[in-house]
């Protein structure tokens, strides 16, 4: 292995990109690709103004013609040993000869030079030979003109056509002549009559384009950069070189080392980038500690938890470091206004499970957050620029600290399973202290990455601090974020700095909040003056502390029981830790997912045996259903029975119960005996609910339409726009639902019986009967519910169109015995029916219609 410069190899060979390349992708134009190459040539240009060398790694590859090369200096000498000859015997002769070969410029410097065949190096190659082409065409010397020709595309006949068009003298002059009258490099080329439109399909040539150009807009910036000084012999971009050809290896070898080769990673090329940032620092001790541990220690941590490759490792551990970064950079800076956070936010929390195509690319110019600040003095108001750089040194720090708290949990140096009743279900159910590292969710919810600062931070700064001031902080501001909407960038923003804010108030905590003495700017501030509440209660007797933790952790409740805590309140002011302990004991098991989402119904029929608990929701009522879902769910199902006038009637029935076992079968047998000992109607709609389960299973989201008692829609969505069924007439068809055969033994001629739904709120859904056929017509009956007092109406038509919907004249005889009328509005034959009647009247018509027919 040797060193060299680029302006030597290229001197000295003909680089000839190989056919196993692929296109040359510096010159790429999406995000990431053109931030790295403007990173690159900014070094490039910096070196060269600085006279500074710059080392750009290791290439390797095949030099061919050294067999051509040797042969021919073989025949060189025998030739010159002839001439010499001859000379010698001239001289005899008194005779003048010139014993030396003579050979052409281009002999010497193009046609019998090497061959160097890149298998990696292949992109910064052609970035310096474009940098080198640009400096020439600027003006820059060299100590010969051959080298220009050297550097082709063997792989894309398109490009090696474009790159001796550009290199022919005649076009070289015309593009040197334009470039000086200001205009574009890229612009001058593609504006020329030599430039063929199907260039504009060649990634490699748009590639190379781009690349001048960014060569050219980065020299701009040095606005005394004299070309005429450069000299390319001297330029010092070097790089380690192999020639794998000495090794005697077949072409096997070399597809193999250039298949294995891989682009570095996003994470890599930031670890460079952010160790370029503190080149020039002065603390080097810190810091080369902080380097040597984040690619050791730290990313050995991250290595043992993530299954997979080095680029999924890279992935979690570079996504890991953005958002410990982001968060701990919003939280300790409110000054900054969110509208500058915001792309970033973006950014790095763009993709909520693990997808490499989908992870979004950062150009590392955006970790530099800028803001205007206003300041007023005398009356005189200024603008300040400000910058902030997330990964300052004090942010480093804190990344520093959470992986040294991180490692500590892991390896069980830090023992904090005193939390276990405060990191746990339903909040959270996943490892706190391996979030980011989560291979099922790569961007963890906004609650979670809010908890999960919360948690890092409380123990980065507190961990010496006694296990019950840490376990109160954070059970309090758990409650707080898991009841609080956080879902856009604006709540994160305030989340985490007031989560910061509350920090800072850690010493005290509890006396600062009972003082007034913290503000509340973010969280929700009923769940907030739930959990002063709580700490009175807490302050004043701590044996209030298990049964509220047990109760906050409830799988519903989910921190929010203010309701249970008002079932204990005593008349003479103040509560009863007895009352609050029996109350909420039943109500865990109440609102278990066994008796929550009963199929049967149980605890929404069991609450109804004390009255009418549905909360109002916009104009719906609302049964309130099992499901958990997130904290909108919640809070717009069973919370807002919990927060309505008639959360007594729970208080009632867990009195009622009176601490029997509460169980499914318990609770049915509860409201069995309620339905016998009281004495409904029934078509009374409390009755119906509590007989018929299914009336309120029909409402999947738990919504009713209560437009008067004679009246009730059954809804499966939230709106009665969409389809929807009745009450009474659903009842009816549960009580009568039976199987083909039975129909047709019961309601022959029909053969056929259901339901159906239709919509809007003039909507008049109910039962069916039809499949009746008779002289080539099907006749339906309909059952619905009258909407002004219990009765069925009864509706028999022909089932065709509006208008077509004449009926044989021995059915209307038939009907008109069974006392039905014709109604003209609706084109059909018409009665009502007592609702204890129904189902007789009914057997009626069918036994008249077979014993006509």
């Amino acid at each position: 292995m040797e060193q060299k410069t680029f302006y030597t190899l290229i001197s000295e060979h003909v680089i000839e990109v190989p056919i196993i390349q692929r296109e040359y992708a510096q010159g790429r134009t999406n995000e990431r690709v053109t931030a790295i190459r403007k990173r690159f040539v900014k070094d490039l240009i910096k070196s060269i103004n600085s006279n500074e060398a710059m080392h750009l790694g290791f290439i390797y590859g095949k030099i061919e013609g050294k067999d051509k090369q040797r042969r021919k200096q073989i025949n060189r000498d025998a030739v010159n040993s002839i001439l010499q000859a001859v000379k010698a015997y001239a001289d005899t002769l008194e005779l003048k000869i010139d014993p030396n070969i003579k050979e052409s410029k281009d002999e010497v410097n193009h046609n019998t030079q090497l061959k160097f065949i890149p298998l990696d190096g292949q992109q910064r190659l052609t970035t310096l030979y474009l940098l080198h082409w640009y400096l020439y065409l600027r003006g820059a010397v060299a100590s010969e003109i051959y080298w220009i020709y050297n550097f082709n595309y063997t792989n894309r006949k398109s490009t090696m056509d474009f790159l001796k068009v550009i290199n022919d003298s005649a076009n070289f002059k015309v593009i040197q002549q334009r470039t000086s009258e200001n205009l574009s490099i890229k612009g001058v080329i593609k504006e020329s009559s030599f430039y063929l439109q199907k260039w504009n399909k060649d990634k490699t040539v748009i590639g190379i384009l781009e690349m001048l150009q960014a060569v050219e807009d980065e020299l701009n910036d040095y606005e005394s950069f004299n070309f005429a000084e450069i000299t390319l012999d001297g330029l010092q971009f070097q790089f380690d070189f192999m020639d794998l050809d000495a090794l005697n290896q077949t072409n096997e070898l070399y597809v193999k080392m250039n298949s294995r080769g891989k682009q570095l990673t996003n994470y890599e090329h930031f670890k460079s980038w952010l160790q370029n940032q503190y080149n020039e620092e002065d603390e080097n001790k810190w810091f080369d500690e902080f380097w040597r541990n984040l690619d050791n220690e730290w990313l050995n941590f991250f290595w043992q938890k993530i299954d997979g490759d080095f680029g999924r490792l890279d992935d979690f551990y570079f996504n890991f470091l953005k958002n410990m970064a982001l968060m701990h950079s919003i939280a300790s800076h409110p000054e900054i206004p969110l509208e500058n956070f915001k792309n970033l936010i973006e950014l790095v929390r763009n993709d909520k499970s693990y997808d490499t195509n989908k992870i979004a690319y950062i150009s590392f110019d955006k970790f530099y957050v800028t803001w205007t600040e206003e300041k007023i003095d005398d009356e005189v108001i200024s603008k300040e620029e400000k910058t902030l750089f997330i990964f300052n040194k004090e942010i480093l720090q804190f990344i520093e600290k959470s992986l040294i708290t991180l490692i500590d949990i892991d390896n069980g140096q830090m023992n904090y399973s005193f939390l276990d009743t405060v990191l746990c279900k339903p909040f959270f159910d996943k490892s706190t202290s391996s979030l980011f590292v989560d291979t099922t969710e790569f961007t963890p919810s906004q609650p979670d990455t809010v908890l999960y600062y919360a948690f890092i931070s409380l123990l980065n700064k507190y961990s010496d601090r006694p296990k019950e001031e840490l376990k109160e902080w954070l059970r309090i501001n758990r409650n707080l974020i898991y009841n609080t909407y956080i879902q856009g960038y604006e709540d994160l923003y305030k989340a985490l700095q007031q989560i910061e804010y509350l920090l800072g108030h850690f010493e005290d905590f509890n006396q600062n909040i009972l003082n007034n003495k913290i503000e509340n700017s973010f969280f929700d501030n009923g769940q907030f003056k739930e959990e002063v509440l709580k700490i009175k209660l807490i302050t004043a007797d701590n044996s209030w502390f298990d049964p509220i933790v047990e109760s906050e952790n409830q799988y519903y409740f989910q921190g929010q029981i203010k309701f249970l805590i008002d079932f204990s309140e005593l008349v003479d002011d103040g509560y009863d830790l007895n009352l609050f302990s029996k109350y909420s004991t039943t109500a865990l098991v109440l609102f278990n997912n066994n008796i929550r989402r009963s199929e049967k119904k149980i605890l929404q029929r069991a609450l109804l045996c004390q009255g009418d608990y549905l909360p109002e929701y916009k104009s719906n009522y609302l049964f309130c259903i099992g499901n958990v879902g997130g904290l909108r769910t919640r809070n717009e199902n069973w919370r807002l029975f919990f927060k309505s006038k008639n959360i007594d009637l729970l208080k009632d029935l867990i009195d009622d119960l009176g601490g029997i076992e509460i169980t499914e079968k318990s609770l049915t047998n509860y409201i069995d005996n309620h339905l016998k000992i009281t004495e409904y109607k029934k078509w009374e709609s409390e009755f119906l609910f509590l007989y018929y389960p299914d009336a309120i299973s029909y409402c999947k989201l738990g919504f009713i339409k209560w437009y008067s008692e004679d009246d009730i829609r059954l809804l499966p969505q939230k709106v009665v726009g969409g389809y929807h069924t009745e009450l009474r007439s659903y009842c009816f068809y549960i009580e009568h639902k039976m199987s083909d055969d039975q129909i047709k033994s019961s309601f022959s001629p029909f053969e056929k019986f259901g339901y159906f739904t239709q919509q809007n709120s003039d909507a008049h859904p109910g039962c069916k009967l039809n499949g009746f056929l008779f002289n080539e017509k099907q006749y339906r009956l309909d059952i619905r519910y009258s909407k002004e007092h219990p009765k069925f109406e009864f509706c028999f038509y022909h089932e065709v169109g509006f208008e077509d919907r004449n009926i044989d004249h021995l059915i209307i005889e038939v009907l008109e015995n069974q006392t039905f009328g014709f109604n003209g509005t609706h084109n059909h034959y018409y009665r009502e029916v007592e609702y204890s009647k129904t189902f007789k009247e009914i057997e009626n018509l069918c036994i008249a219609l077979k014993n006509q027919l």
